[in-house]
């Protein structure tokens, strides 16, 4: 009998039905199709015409045919995704897919997406190899629930090749800033236009984005460790700062940007001096900031990183720098370097997750000052 007649204590008539018949798939597979939870028998045995007739046209009975790439990806964050990660990877990959797959590819049935079909929407991919990757993930894991809740019978895509080249960054050369250029920036960044209509919320946003660089050329930090920085980090006693937290901004909303402890790397989360300096213009900042929070606009919110990256895009052709925030950092690793800090020194300051990357900056430095040296040496030599 493929339909069963079940006690249930639920039903109003005190039985519900099940439908239940075996079958061999189109691979040759002996299958089980079960459903249970019919009111009626009339529902069940027309629910099991509905699935033999789809076995007799396929070659086998699936939970949904109509369901589509995109809802079984949000149906998988929403049982698993949104509790197996972490808050910021939930967000970068709703992100990614939003930007890459809900509108595309994801539109189509998950039943209907075939190997070939998958390889060549990744040939197309003009991404970076780090974005690609994790597309890529996010097919994998959206086709692993399918199969778990029976959309599909398989998994293509170890099958699938993602064939992006790394970008060289060796040769890449990164802007580093000096003390004048360093102060024009801090003269200009404040400058409000007279036309402006909310001329004090748009000053005391302006002072707090200063506060950012004056903060990025004494520390280092990265912007969204600078970002998500509060008072409580900054100790005036020992004249310390501690990083324990980011400001995580990518893809999000002003309203929806949070701070996570989820560093960089280990070496990320530490205590690092507070020079003189970076220690009276925070006291004056604290004085005119009301908020716990050190980079905040006037109504006491974070300050998102792009709204700072505007006001400084705008600047950079005043000024023709080619600044962005991560300058800094690397201008005060240089820093270091040209002062013979020790390697494993600096990179204790600048918080390195290893010391092969402290020790490229110093490389690096190092092989430009080469041609100086012998300059100095032997550049006034007559003939």
């Amino acid at each position: 009998m493929s339909i069963r007649k079940r006690p249930s204590k639920k039903a109003l008539s005190g039985y519900t039905y099940q439908v239940y018949f075996p079958y061999v798939d189109s691979m040759g597979v002996h299958r089980v199709y079960f459903k249970g939870g019919f009111k009626t028998k009339k529902d069940a045995t027309t629910h099991e015409a509905m699935k033999r007739n789809e076995l007799a046209t396929y070659g086998d009975v699936l939970a949904n045919r109509n369901i589509t790439f995109n809802e079984v990806f949000e149906e998988y964050m929403d049982i698993e995704g949104k509790v197996k990660y972490a808050r910021s990877t939930t967000q970068y990959y709703m992100y990614t897919y939003k930007q890459h797959v809900k509108h595309t590819i994801g539109l189509g049935k998950i039943v209907d997406f075939k190997y070939r079909d998958i390889q060549k929407y990744f040939n197309e991919l003009d991404v970076g190899l780090s974005t690609g990757k994790n597309i890529k993930k996010i097919f994998n894991v959206t086709f692993n629930h399918a199969m778990k809740s029976g959309y599909v019978r398989e998994n293509p895509m170890p099958l699938v090749k993602l064939h992006i080249k790394p970008k060289p960054t060796e040769d890449k050369e990164v802007y580093t800033l000096d003390k004048i250029e360093l102060d024009a920036l801090l003269e200009k960044i404040i400058i409000v236009d007279n036309h402006c209509p909310r001329k004090d919320y748009t000053q005391f946003n302006y002072y707090s984005y200063a506060v950012a660089l004056f903060i990025g050329w004494y520390t280092g930090l990265r912007v969204s460790e600078t970002f998500g920085l509060r008072k409580e980090d900054f100790d005036f006693e020992n004249n310390t700062i501690k990083i324990q937290r980011r400001l995580e901004y990518n893809g999000l909303k002003k309203k929806d940007l949070y701070t996570t402890e989820d560093l960089k790397s280990k070496n990320a989360k530490a205590t690092i001096p507070m020079v003189s300096k970076l220690r009276e213009g925070m006291l004056k900042w604290f004085e005119k900031n009301p908020y716990e929070k050190v980079i905040v606009d006037i109504n006491g919110d974070f300050v998102h990183p792009m709204a700072f990256n505007a006001r400084i895009s705008k600047l950079r052709k005043e000024l023709d720098l080619d600044f962005h925030y991560h300058c800094l950092r690397h201008t005060f690793t240089t820093t270091l370097v040209e002062n013979d800090v020790k390697p494993n020194i600096a990179m204790k300051l600048v918080r390195h997750g290893d010391i092969k990357t402290t020790l490229g900056v110093y490389t690096h430095v190092k092989e430009e000052s080469k041609s100086e040296v012998l300059e100095n040496v032997f550049g006034k030599e007559g003939l």
